[in-house]
């Protein structure tokens, strides 16, 4: 199973965990933590080492997360990806976390690319439109790319709608191998 289907598995259990305790506002917090220390490079490193002991995993999460976490559900989980040999997950669990509370609250996550800094009015006009076409309440997050040359793209629950020179480029570029290949 890839780490992302496990780190889904995860969240999803954490979620449904928090929400029956009545500590889900806590576990969000929790979460984020372990996300910012899991967003240092070293620190992800460290985790994905296959040669790292049980011992040593043990001894990280009990000085890096457990005096730094509120819920006990939180601490319950880390125990949880102890024992299962699972701490390589921590790196993609927080995205997948956010993404089950958001699913959860009906609210889609919109990533936009952009050639060149979007205005205000523009980015509320996207986000209208994408609320109408994703059906659920939308949170865009936007970056900047100027190898798109000009226009953007856009993903949202695994679809991407690519409406930037650079795109275009590479869907001609595609074409005319298959007209090359086909012949």
């Amino acid at each position: 199973m890839s780490g992302t289907r496990v780190a889904k598995r995860y969240a999803r259990a954490l979620l449904e965990a928090a929400e029956a305790a009545g500590e889900l506002a806590t576990v969000v917090e929790d979460v984020k933590f372990i996300a910012s220390v899991m967003s240092l490079d070293e620190i992800c490193d460290f985790c994905v080492r296959p040669s790292l002991s049980r011992e040593v995993a043990r001894e990280f999460v009990g000085t890096a997360f457990e005096p730094r976490l509120k819920s006990a559900v939180s601490k319950r989980f880390l125990e949880a990806v102890l024992e299962n040999d699972r701490l390589a997950l921590l790196p993609l669990f927080g995205e997948a976390f956010e993404v089950e509370v958001d699913t959860r609250n009906g609210v889609v996550k919109v990533d936009a690319v952009f050639a060149s800094s979007p205005d205000s009015a523009l980015l509320d006009r996207l986000k209208a439109k994408m609320g109408e076409r994703a059906k659920g309440d939308i949170r865009l997050e936007f970056r900047v790319d100027e190898r798109l040359i000009k226009g953007f793209r856009l993903i949202w629950n695994n679809r991407l709608l690519d409406r930037s020179v650079a795109g275009g480029i590479r869907g001609m570029r595609l074409a005319l191998k298959g007209q090359v290949g086909g012949k």
